[in-house]
């Protein structure tokens, strides 16, 4: 289930995860580890060493995780496949 305001998604939509699909696309929107151990759905730029999270919301900040290896798949959890949103 969705809590914040930082991506397309409302709060309390619930989304899918396709946990084998870790490629980049452009398009994607990612459940990415974070920090307190939890995760957080963003848009994602992989510019080595550095994965950048990109929110939705233009308020948020982009972040970055700095990373020692080649690719980013142990942070990315999956990309999100499917959303249901409550209308109201």
């Amino acid at each position: 289930v969705v809590i914040g305001d930082d991506v397309v998604l409302q709060p309390g939509a619930v989304v899918v995860i396709d946990r084998r699909d870790k490629a980049i696309a452009e398009n994607g929107i990612y459940a990415v580890r974070d920090d307190s151990g939890g995760c957080t759905l963003k848009r994602l730029q992989w510019t080595p060493p550095r994965l950048w999270l990109v929110p939705e919301n233009r308020d948020e900040p982009v972040v970055h995780i700095d990373l020692n290896s080649d690719s980013p798949d142990d942070w990315i959890l999956g990309r999100v496949v499917w959303a249901y949103q409550p209308l109201v």
